[in-house]
């Protein structure tokens, strides 16, 4: 289930063939793009939109790994383990020495 933390990337792969088929079929991608982004942007920790032609038939449309320089970065570097808990507790009062430990190593 997707929540308020999920980090979505939608890829539209093939882009070659997109622009290859003409203005019309690129011009409904822009459509698909802006209809997703309105719909699940507010519900989403966040949501990426690329458009990918990691090996296009013809390279005069697209160079080789078109759009693969935005994505793997991000692949790489961003991750749902980096984001903060989703819950965060007062520390109890009057707690035993040995469960002192447990609170020190949660503020870390």
């Amino acid at each position: 289930m997707l929540a308020s933390r999920s980090l979505v990337q939608v890829l539209f792969s093939k882009y070659d063939l997109i622009l290859s088929k003409g203005k019309e079929a690129d011009e409904y991608l822009q459509f698909v793009e802006s209809a997703l982004t309105k719909r699940f942007a507010d519900r989403l920790g966040s949501i990426d939109l690329f458009k990918i032609a990691a090996r296009p038939t013809e390279e005069e449309v697209v160079p080789f790994a078109y759009g693969l320089d935005k994505l793997l970065p991000i692949w790489m570097e961003q991750s749902a383990l980096f984001e903060q808990r989703p819950y965060a507790f007062d520390r109890p009062s009057g707690l035993r020495e040995f469960d002192e430990l447990r609170w020190k190593d949660e503020t870390k």
